[in-house]
């Protein structure tokens, strides 16, 4: 694992922003996450941030993330480790160096394991729920979401998380970043 490694913040214009592009788009298909165009624009209105994993020369990774109004945590969407760089403790580092960001922890997702298409795709969700809970992470048993189409969970590293209708807070979360309200429209809950 490297040492004197940081987050460095985006510059948010137009050329980070298409660098930044290139990394998700090779990280995650485009059905796999929100439209380019709505994360532009979150980030052009601070509602997003993104951050690199660097040791100031290379980038060794990325996230994306918001700030939770009222709880003042941090929700994760996107976070990965460039592929020629996984593999090597840099995804600990990286959530490590997000927790340092926040004394009130962190919220993310992760597709339900039990969705899975088929075998293969079963157990990489697995692997990635358990990377989380090795670095601290639990699973939410009170929230078992689709969003736009995707059986998603949320796991997190707060102790205690308050009794919350998360169905609602979800959609609002959401709507902050798409900047219309279609969280009520897409995100559902499973029971």
């Amino acid at each position: 694992m490297k040492e004197n490694l940081i987050l460095q913040k985006i510059t948010v214009n137009n050329y980070e922003i298409n660098e930044l592009f290139n990394y998700l788009n090779q990280d995650f298909k485009s059905f796999e996450r929100l439209p380019l165009f709505i994360i532009r624009s979150a980030l052009k209105k601070g509602i997003l941030n993104a951050v690199y994993l660097t040791d100031g020369q290379q980038v060794y990774g990325y996230a994306i993330y918001q700030t939770v109004p009222t709880y003042k945590w941090l929700h994760v969407l996107y976070l990965a480790i460039l592929p020629e760089h996984r593999s090597l403790g840099l995804g600990s580092t990286i959530i490590k160096l997000l927790n340092e960001l926040t004394d009130k922890g962190i919220i993310l997702e992760v597709e339900a394991p039990e969705a899975g298409k088929n075998e293969e795709d079963s157990t990489t969700r697995k692997r990635r729920v358990q990377f989380y809970e090795r670095n601290g992470f639990n699973l939410n048993p009170d929230m078992n979401l689709k969003n736009f189409g995707y059986h998603i969970k949320m796991m997190s590293n707060i102790n205690l998380l308050p009794e919350i209708n998360w169905l609602e807070f979800y959609r609002v979360l959401y709507n902050r970043v798409y900047g219309l309200p279609l969280g009520s429209l897409f995100i559902k809950n499973i029971r």
